[in-house]
């Protein structure tokens, strides 16, 4: 156990699999949790630095490398991005900051930092930027409800970073967190990292996991919508397979949000098929519990698996049905 989960331990927390599942929370809590100001430990994220001795070389790195328009980042903002293999499969998806020293961050997955810092190492001597895994040494918090958007940025040295209307992330030295942690717990109910993913689906912020990387091309996630693709800026490698379906492309598959009966959560990267039928239909992005007796989803599906009213997810047929997405009416007349 680390020193961040050793304290927060002592804060009540339930540590499940390396990760806080509960500060004593369970699923036949969730329903009450709609309007609270809520805290997380986002433990699930690592963090990537890239710096630069030389001015705005690791901004010209990342610009030729990410699919958001890096030149949008100041000192106090943060924007989502990813980073694509040359045919457009996402390697990784993230939210991009920037401190006030210009060194950027990306915060992602854990299990995608390696695979994402070795593909920017490929380029990095170019721009003579250096790329290190800070994810001892920062944590990373997550606020939900009223004090969601509270101006903490630059409070103990952390950088908000706005996830959606009522939800931010805060980026916190770990030499900061702690005491941090106690100030915001004053106003806020802890929970664990099942939750915040339960709030991630019905947000529709779909993400890359380990098991699904170089699965899906941007669009798939619907990241379009959460402002991660620049159509307008220069070339970056996938840029050619990303704008193509934009402009001249009609997706065969993209993000659904589902609801099914059910106490067992598939995993990321299970295969989706319409019963009866042959051939992959789409996978899990990730699913959560939505209470004691149903399940919520993000899935990548054919029209055709989310039109049925049952799918088989793994091994499991489940009676499922699409639930709404906030930027259902996004998109366009034609679209999957």
């Amino acid at each position: 156990m680390n020193q961040w989960h050793a304290f927060l331990s002592q804060q009540g927390a339930v540590i499940a699999n390396d990760h806080v599942a509960s500060f004593g929370e369970t699923p036949s809590d969730y329903p009450a949790f709609a309007g609270r100001s809520l805290l997380f430990p986002l433990d699930d994220r690592g963090i990537l630095r890239l710096s630069s001795g030389q001015a705005g070389q690791t901004e010209k790195l990342l610009q030729g490398q990410l699919t958001c328009d890096v030149t949008r980042l100041g000192e106090e903002t943060t924007i989502p991005g990813a980073l694509c293999t040359p045919k457009g499969r996402m390697i990784s998806n993230f939210m991009l900051a920037r401190d006030s020293e210009g060194d950027f961050y990306m915060v992602m997955h854990r299990g995608l930092l390696a695979a994402t810092a070795d593909t920017l190492k490929k380029f990095a001597p170019f721009y003579k930027t250096e790329i290190d895994d800070v994810s001892d040494s920062m944590r990373v918090l997550g606020l939900c409800g009223q004090f969601a958007s509270r101006a903490i940025d630059g409070d103990r040295g952390a950088i908000l970073s706005a996830v959606s209307p009522d939800r931010s992330a805060a980026i916190v030295p770990a030499s900061e967190a702690e005491a941090l942690w106690q100030e915001l717990v004053a106003e806020a109910r802890p929970a664990g990292l099942p939750y915040w993913h339960l709030l991630d689906i019905r947000d529709g912020l779909g993400e890359v996991r380990p098991e699904t990387r170089e699965e899906f091309i941007p669009q798939m996630l619907n990241l379009q919508f959460a402002d991660a693709i620049s159509f307008k800026k220069g070339c970056y490698t996938g840029q050619e397979i990303v704008a193509r379906m934009h402009y001249l492309g009609k997706l065969k598959r993209r993000m659904y949000r589902l609801g099914a009966a059910g106490q067992t959560p598939p995993p990321a990267g299970d295969p989706c098929q319409v019963p009866g039928s042959s051939g992959n239909a789409g996978h899990v992005v990730f699913a959560e519990r939505a209470d004691d007796d149903n399940l919520e989803m993000l899935a990548v599906l054919t029209p055709q698996a989310a039109a049925s009213p049952e799918l088989t997810v793994g091994d499991a047929t489940l009676a499922v049905k699409v639930l709404p997405l906030p930027y259902e009416d996004q998109f366009k007349s034609g679209d999957v």
